[in-house]
């Protein structure tokens, strides 16, 4: 869309010198002449209109109205109409959806025959957000009426569309439509060309992707019935204010940041916080103040809501996300054993169930010394063998490694599958492993080998253990007695400052930082569970959101589980010890 060699802001002055000159524009009549006389300028205006829909806004505005668009909003307003995919994090009194309506109005005028949407989670809100920013719009921008095919009848009852308390429907002359959908299945089969997400963090994802992105299969064509190739077909505009770390919307605008890097010209993501409302006079800061000095609002709420930082948790979560955060202070992981130091290390497996999930093994670094044991998490291993007996191998490497203390591992389900090769003898890459034993399991007895290593510790989860297993990994956690690895992108700054990092290859960075986005993915994780009561009290842990995963959430929870009870055989050790010699000193 190339313009003329004039700048933007001299042609548009003479469009708007041209329009504001009239004073009968009800009367003006564009005849076949005009338009072949004065078709270059009309299509160059028609381009400048496009890109720059804030100039269409600065050319309509009546006179004698205070209404200004203020520089943010000409920005979402150019990538609204630029962008094949956006996505927007904004705060409370943003004017998201007034400025995505208005993108609504304009595309609908300059895109003939193009079908747009309006997307909510119910189609009461969707119905709710377009009724009351019709109203609005149209009230401000008298001239969008009079691109609607409605009657004078309607439009002198500023009835603008079809709108009820769950339906909303608004026609143009040049045969473009808006309406709403909603995320069930009602909304399947229809056809659409471009879409607008409104608070896009709270949808299911499965709904977005099976119900609504669908809708976007066929691309808009011109007038001529040919296709447009710089528009942006089948255009998403995702507009939220901040969710939740680790979810649907959370992974999408992600995905659209990577690919704002990687396709410039196709994507953009952007966002703000408050100041950018209170800095316009849209929110004020009394009641940003109120907000946060609130003992009943919640930071993360406040963080969500006004500063768009997508927190890691919600308010359900039984293991809290900041909680989980003041944990992170390891910087180096491991990947071999320490030497010379008081401790053991402690190998925690569990063994993929889904579709999707990993066999992941956790390594627990333990210190004795003091009056409780001190716990490190220095790495987490996925195992990417395809076998049981592969993934066999790769645990009893890691066993040379580290010399565990025991091997913990849930021995339910896929878990005696593993268990089975675990007691057995394996050979790989020309490195012969011996057979491993239980320490607690006597049922496996009769089919250990002799001369194994007796290292393996099985868990037989049940509702009442998971219960113990779940409330024990919490105490722990509340009372930092476990160190988690920092976040990768802490790792990556500190690692920064040397030279030896700076010369490795992305690749070799990004394998370094593995463990560190692991963890990350293990506080995604016990962040989205919630706890509940079943009938006989005991805890529950169910997924807030059920697209996040949870393998390496119970490898976690049995290393902790696992440790403490060699804790509280440490302890009773040393008292019975410690009884003992009291009674020989007294006698």
């Amino acid at each position: 869309m190339n313009t003329t060699s004039n700048s933007v802001e001299t042609i548009l002055d003479r469009y708007y010198n041209t329009f504001m000159e009239r004073n009968d524009m009800e009367q003006i009549v564009v005849t076949p002449q005009y338009v072949d006389d004065h078709r270059e300028e009309m299509e160059n205006m028609v381009r400048i209109f496009t890109l720059y829909p804030d100039y269409l806004i600065d050319l309509i505005t009546p006179h004698g109205s205070y209404f200004k668009l203020f520089f943010y909003q000409r920005i979402f307003l150019r990538v609204g109409m630029r962008y094949q995919e956006v996505s927007g994090t904004f705060p409370r009194a943003y004017s998201k959806s007034f400025l995505d309506f208005i993108l609504n109005v304009i595309k609908g005028i300059v895109l003939p025959g193009a079908k747009g949407f309006v997307c909510a989670d119910t189609k009461k809100q969707a119905a709710m957000i377009v009724e009351e920013k019709m109203n609005e719009v149209f009230r401000l921008f008298p001239f969008f009426v009079n691109e609607l095919n409605i009657s004078d009848v309607d439009k002198a009852k500023k009835k603008y569309g079809n709108v009820g308390s769950d339906y909303a429907e608004m026609k143009f002359r040049n045969d473009s439509q808006m309406d709403i959908v909603n995320t069930s299945n009602a909304g399947r089969g229809g056809r659409r060309h471009l879409g607008n997400l409104e608070e896009f963090a709270f949808m299911n994802g499965d709904n977005v992707n099976e119900v609504v992105i669908p809708l976007l299969n066929v691309d808009r064509r011109t007038a001529a019935g040919l296709l447009n190739p710089t528009e942006p077909h089948a255009q998403q505009i995702m507009i939220t204010t901040a969710g939740y770390k680790g979810t649907y919307a959370h992974d999408r605008v992600l995905e659209c940041l990577v690919r704002m890097a990687t396709e410039p010209g196709r994507a953009f993501c952007f966002g703000g916080d408050y100041r950018i409302p209170v800095m316009h006079g849209l929110l004020t800061v009394d009641k940003v103040k109120d907000k946060m000095q609130s003992s009943s609002y919640k930071l993360e709420s406040f963080l969500r809501e006004y500063c768009s930082v997508w927190t890691g948790g919600s308010e359900d979560s039984y293991y809290s996300y900041s909680q989980i955060d003041k944990c992170r202070t390891l910087i180096r992981p491991e990947f071999k054993a320490e030497q010379g130091f008081n401790g053991f290390y402690v190998c925690a497996v569990d063994v993929a169930r889904f579709e999707g999930d990993q066999t992941v093994a956790e390594i627990f670094k333990v210190y004795t010394e003091g009056e409780r044991y001190k716990i490190h998490l220095v790495n987490l291993k996925l195992l990417n063998g395809t076998h049981f007996r592969d993934q066999a191998a790769m645990i009893k490497q890691m066993d040379l490694d580290f010399d565990f203390r025991a091997i913990v591992m849930d021995i339910n389900g896929n878990g005696a599958g593993l268990a089975d090769y675990m007691i057995d003898e394996q050979e790989l890459n020309g490195i012969y492993y011996r057979p491993y034993g239980f320490l607690n399991k006597n049922k496996y007895s009769p089919t250990e080998k002799r001369g194994n290593v007796r290292k393996l510790f099985g868990i037989e989860a049940n509702r009442t253990l998971n219960s113990e297993i779940y409330v024990n990994a919490h105490i722990i956690l509340s009372l930092k007695r476990v160190s988690l690895l920092l976040n990768e992108r802490q790792a990556r700054r500190y690692f920064g400052r040397y030279k030896t990092w700076t010369k490795l290859n992305p690749v070799k960075q990004a394998t370094k930082l593995i463990p560190y986005v692991q963890t990350t993915k293990l506080q995604d994780q016990l962040s989205n569970l919630k706890a509940g009561l079943d009938t006989n009290s005991t805890i529950v842990l169910t997924r807030i959101n059920s697209h996040v995963r949870k393998d390496l959430v119970s490898a976690f929870v049995y290393g902790l589980y696992y440790i403490n009870l060699e804790e509280e055989k440490d302890r009773k050790s040393k008292n019975r010890d410690w009884s003992k010699a009291q009674y020989s000193f007294l006698n």
